[in-house]
């Protein structure tokens, strides 16, 4: 963590003083995927909830200028943040990317530090939910080596079916 990237970003634990500013940029990121009047992005803009119950958290922030350009939340299967997570699997959660700053690889970036963070803290695998509509982020997971997984996909909501991704944690780091 909190390694420079050529292009001047930093991935980093988010603190409680990037709590505004994360769910705002969330907000913005989601804006296309949801409806105008859709509860969800008011659960995206609050961000403190999730900083306080979740299992972790990642900003990446401009070197330069201390700008939050993205964030994602981690949940522990079994915790109030974890959808879809069994108990020995984490789950990334509201992987957001500001406008400005996509194309410079930050998303890969903070996959990348959940990825390791999984790793680090022993969960068997890494799963994530995502909409039909993301299809870049689509890419990104299936880079990253995530498999789709349609036994496990899920309805938020009436007439939502979300995908769900799983990464499974190599064993020689169990």
């Amino acid at each position: 963590m909190s390694d420079l990237s050529p292009d001047g970003v930093i991935i980093r634990a988010m603190q409680e003083s990037d709590l505004v500013g994360v769910g705002e940029m969330t907000v913005t990121t989601y804006i296309p995927y949801e409806e105008p009047n859709s509860p969800y992005l008011d659960i995206l803009r609050d961000a403190a909830p999730r900083f306080r119950e979740a299992t972790a958290h990642f900003v990446a922030e401009d070197a330069a200028t201390g700008e939050i350009l993205g964030a994602v939340t981690l949940a522990a299967g079994g915790s109030p943040w974890a959808a879809i997570a069994a108990d020995d699997e984490i789950e990334m959660r509201m992987l957001a990317v500001d406008e400005s700053a996509r194309g410079r690889g930050i998303s890969t970036s903070l996959v990348r530090e959940c990825q390791e963070f999984a790793v680090q803290n022993g969960y068997r695998q890494l799963v994530l939910s995502s909409q039909d509509t993301m299809t870049n982020a689509h890419r990104i997971y299936e880079r990253a080596g995530f498999k789709l997984e349609p036994s496990r996909f899920w309805d938020p909501i009436p007439g939502l079916t979300v995908r769900c991704y799983v990464w499974l944690v190599p064993t020689a780091t169990r």
